[in-house]
C-alpha cells in the first residue's frame, strides 16, 4: 500500500481480522484484485492524475517493488519539463534510507554515465561518480554514499538508485522489474524503423524528362 496516512495499529489488526473473514468467499467466487505478484503496484488513480496534470509525460511514469519499501505517494512529480520522478521508504524503521526512481525522456550513453554527477543522499546531484559499469540493459554507477542503475529504453532512461544499504543486486532487479502505469513492460531498445518500398508509377515514361503521360492529350511522352 502507498504510503500516504498512517492508521493506529489497533486499526490495521482489526483490518486484517476482517479481511481474513473474507478470503474463503473471495476463494470461492473466484475474484481476483489484482495482487502484488503480478508486478509492481501502480500509483493511486488520484494521484497519477496529479502527476500528469504538473505536466508529466504519460509515457514515463513508472513503478518499482524494492523488499521492504513502498511508494510515498506524495513525492511523485513532474521533474524539468516533463520527466517523472518517485521516493521509495521503508516499509518499517528505522526510516534512514529511500530509494530514489527517476524516469527522463531521451538517450543515455556511457559517456554520460561517466560524467553526469550522482543524485547522492542530499539529493544535490553533487556526487562524483567513481566506477561505471555497463552490461547488456544499462551501466551500474556508484560514488561516494550512493549507488545507482541506469536502465536503458526505447525512448528514455530509467534510474533507480539509493544508499549502499540497499544492495545493488536489489537496485538492478527493481529498474528492470519496472512496469508502465498501465502495467505494461518498457521496450528494451529503439524498434527498427521499418523500410519502406518504392512506389511503382505506371504512367511515368522511361524517356524525356519524366513527366506524366497524359493519355488525352496531344503532345508526346515526356514533352
Amino acid at each position: 500500500m502507498p504510503r500516504d496516512i498512517a492508521f493506529p495499529r489497533v486499526f490495521k489488526a482489526m483490518g486484517w481480522i476482517a479481511l481474513a473473514g473474507l478470503v474463503p468467499l473471495s476463494s470461492a467466487c473466484g475474484a481476483s484484485t489484482g495482487a502484488a505478484s503480478d508486478g509492481p503496484e501502480p500509483l493511486p488513480d488520484d494521484t497519477y492524475r496529479q502527476v500528469i496534470e504538473q505536466g508529466t509525460d504519460p509515457a514515463l511514469v513508472y513503478s518499482i517493488e524494492i523488499p521492504g519499501f513502498e511508494v510515498a505517494v506524495q513525492s511523485a512529480g513532474v521533474v524539468g519539463g516533463s520527466d517523472y520522478a518517485v521516493t521509495y521508504v521503508p516499509t518499517d524503521p528505522p526510516l534512514a534510507s529511500q530509494v530514489y526512481l527517476e524516469v527522463r525522456d531521451g538517450s543515455y550513453g556511457g559517456a554520460r554515465c561517466k560524467r553526469d554527477p550522482l543524485r547522492g543522499p542530499d539529493g544535490g546531484y553533487s556526487t562524483l561518480v567513481e566506477s561505471c559499469e555497463p552490461d547488456a540493459s544499462g551501466w551500474y554507477r556508484s560514488g561516494d554514499d550512493w549507488h545507482e542503475y541506469v536502465a536503458r529504453h526505447a525512448e528514455h532512461h530509467l534510474v533507480v538508485g539509493g544508499p549502499p544499504a540497499v544492495e545493488r543486486d536489489v537496485l538492478i532487479e527493481a529498474a528492470l522489474g519496472a512496469r508502465h502505469q498501465d502495467g505494461s513492460m518498457p521496450s528494451s531498445s529503439t524498434p527498427a524503423t521499418p523500410m519502406q518500398s518504392p512506389t511503382t508509377r505506371g504512367d511515368l515514361p522511361g524517356t524525356g524528362d519524366g513527366a506524366p503521360v497524359d493519355p488525352h492529350g496531344s503532345n508526346a511522352p515526356g514533352g
